[in-house]
């Protein structure tokens, strides 16, 4: 885990999935957690969030609180 962070100065942004299920658009964009983890450690983030079976809901938020939607990947 160390190791994560160590990494984590060169990377452009961190990212993690909101996947307990594939229906979970109640949980598309970062939780207060997530925004707290981001202020915290100065991260840039990205959240994907399945929102049905084929669709993922994507968001990135920064450190001082923005978040942007940036819309959905559909697999065709």
């Amino acid at each position: 885990l160390s190791d994560m962070f160590a990494q984590g100065d060169h990377s452009i942004a961190y990212y993690h999935f909101h996947a307990q299920d594939t229906r979970n658009s109640a949980y598309a964009g970062p939780s207060r957690g997530d925004l707290q983890y981001a202020a915290r450690f100065g991260r840039t983030c990205l959240v994907f969030t399945w929102v049905s079976t084929r669709t993922l809901n994507v968001d990135v938020y920064t450190p001082d609180g923005a978040v942007v939607d940036l819309g959905v990947v559909t697999n065709p």
